[in-house]
């Protein structure tokens, strides 16, 4: 139990330390309320990088991995979709390694 404690503690230090550099992006604060004016109000990111995975197949979990540590709200959304006859695989013979091969499998 020590020991999740421990990063419990290392998470929350984390999350704060992340809330500062956020709100540090402020250009102003106002007067009278204290309110931060000029933070960032959100982040735009993929999800990964490609097409969703089938299920119990993803790899890139990196993606996400940083605003789930932080607990921070997302949602994710389709941008269009498949049409196999205009997004067909193009035909390779080379990869640059093992990963870019299993890239082009997505």
């Amino acid at each position: 139990m020590p020991e999740l404690w421990y990063w419990l503690e290392e998470r929350e230090a984390y999350r704060s330390d992340y809330a500062k550099v956020w709100n540090d992006t402020a250009t102003a604060v106002d007067q009278d309320t204290g309110e931060l004016n000029g933070v960032v109000d959100v982040i735009l990111c993929p999800v990964g990088p490609g097409v969703a995975p089938r299920h119990d197949t993803a790899k890139y979990w990196s993606y996400t991995s940083q605003w789930n540590l932080l607990d921070y709200p997302a949602v994710s959304f389709p941008v269009d979709k498949v049409d196999k006859r205009l997004d067909g695989k193009e035909h390779r013979n080379k990869f640059l390694g093992q990963l870019d091969w299993e890239n082009w499998q997505l």
